[in-house]
């Protein structure tokens, strides 16, 4: 019996170990939820700079209204498309919620950009879906308790 206990708490284990690194979101999702223990305004900094350090430039950074926005930049993706990163921080208690959503402009073959929401939509190769995986991709490197996903 205490075999069985010990191997089932093992697993337990190793599968919340396994979770934080690849994060599959929920069809039609558009806003990725971080908690993070810390303060508000050192968070917001720090994902800014964790941002930076992966090529994204921070278009502006509003202290006050704890919120950033990105420049719009290039990603992977089968035509010509760039991606906008949104991110707002809340205090709650001792934890900080970042709240992240993103903007893709695609170019049209007729002249101008195309908008379109951030989502884990579509089929594979939709860009909205690759621009979601994008910022997943881009969350894979920063540390945070948990991960929620949310339609708005």
């Amino acid at each position: 019996m205490k075999t069985i206990i010990t191997t089932l708490l093992l697993f337990i284990v190793f599968i919340s170990f396994g979770q934080n690194e690849k994060t599959e979101a929920p069809k039609k999702t558009n806003t990725i939820i971080l908690l993070k223990e810390g303060n508000a305004e050192q968070i917001l900094i720090e994902f800014a700079q964790h941002l930076q350090d992966n090529g994204y430039s921070i278009e502006k950074l509003d202290k006050d209204l704890l919120s950033l926005s990105t420049d719009f930049k290039d990603y992977k993706f089968s035509g010509k498309a760039v991606l906008k990163i949104f991110a707002f921080v809340r205090q709650l208690e001792s934890n900080v919620k970042i709240e992240i959503k993103g903007k893709i402009e695609i170019s049209n073959p007729y002249g101008g950009q195309v908008p379109y929401d951030v989502c884990n939509c579509g089929l594979s190769g939709d860009a909205r879906k690759n621009a979601f995986k994008t910022i997943l991709t881009l969350l894979e490197t920063y540390s945070y308790e948990s991960i929620e996903f949310l339609e708005k």
